[in-house]
């Protein structure tokens, strides 16, 4: 069978042509709601931004010099976001648990979504990117802007102890407030330039999902995220000690759906010392629940 190669490579520049349209359309819109000038955007490179194109926003306000964030989200970032909550939910059933990730109805209401959620964290004083407007451009992609954060994501930062504690530490203040992630990660984390840790992104669970599944889910990607990173001893130690014994049990059965996920990277010998510290369910530094 032959394959026809000019064929695939217009595809290939349709495709080209479709994503630079889209990104001058873009470019109007930050500068027409953002009052921006020589808006220049530039994609970012994140090994696991898979539901989104991440661009940093480069332009000028009044001679000022600014910088945004923003993410592309399109259909094809909608279905595949749509598979990877259907699959987590498959996995749940399989052990017994109830299904409790779903996701917004459009690439629009995936923007619409963070853009709300984020701004709960902000308005709570949970450090994170502030959203500053999520837009249609074309009624099949659509744009979310927020607060440019310069840092590092701690997938590119050395992991100590001390920087594992402040991340728990940002979790456990944001699970306080009743507010739950549900999409940490390596690149969701980023190092401030003054030593302080901002968790951005977030994930999406089904309506009356229990807070205390919620809590369990974040506590096993805490886990997993940063076990990638550093000792696991060290690990549990800066972190999963600041949650309750029985916060601790109820994390056991997510971490091995989140060791799954392809954004993660742990092996066996990784996870074991993580399951048995949860399953014993040593005594919190605070009290229990």
């Amino acid at each position: 069978m032959q394959v026809d190669a000019t064929e695939g490579s217009e595809d290939a520049r349709a495709g080209v042509l479709y994503m630079r349209k889209t990104v001058d359309r873009a470019k109007v819109l930050l500068a027409d709601k953002h009052d921006l000038t020589q808006v220049r955007m530039r994609p970012v490179t994140l090994r696991s931004a898979r539901f989104s194109l991440p661009c940093v926003v480069d332009g000028v306000r009044r001679g000022e010099r600014v910088q945004l964030f923003v993410k592309i989200m399109g259909s094809s970032d909608h279905f595949t976001a749509v598979i990877s909550q259907l699959m987590k939910n498959v996995y749940l059933e399989t052990k017994g648990l109830p299904a409790m990730f779903e996701v917004a109805e459009s690439a629009l209401g995936m923007a619409r979504h963070q853009h709300d959620r984020l701004l709960e964290l902000v308005e709570k004083g949970i450090p994170t990117s502030r959203p500053l407007g999520y837009y249609d451009l074309d009624g099949i992609r659509s744009l979310l802007v927020l607060e440019f954060i310069a840092g590092s994501p701690f997938s590119k930062v050395k992991i100590t102890a001390a920087l594992a504690g402040a991340a728990f530490d940002v979790m456990w203040r944001m699970h306080q407030h009743g507010l739950y992630h549900g999409d940490i990660k390596l690149d969701n984390l980023i190092l401030g330039p003054k030593g302080e840790v901002y968790l951005l992104d977030v994930g999406s669970f089904r309506e009356g999902t229990p807070e205390r599944e919620q809590r369990a889910y974040d506590i096993a990607s805490m886990l997993c995220a940063l076990s990638e990173r550093m000792p696991v001893d060290a690990l549990l130690q800066a972190g999963v000690l600041k949650y309750s014994s029985a916060d601790q049990r109820a994390a056991v059965p997510y971490v091995d759906l989140s060791r799954n996920r392809p954004d993660f990277f742990l092996t066996d010998e990784v996870i074991a010392p993580i399951m048995a510290q949860l399953s014993a369910g040593s005594p919190a530094v605070r009290e229990d629940r």
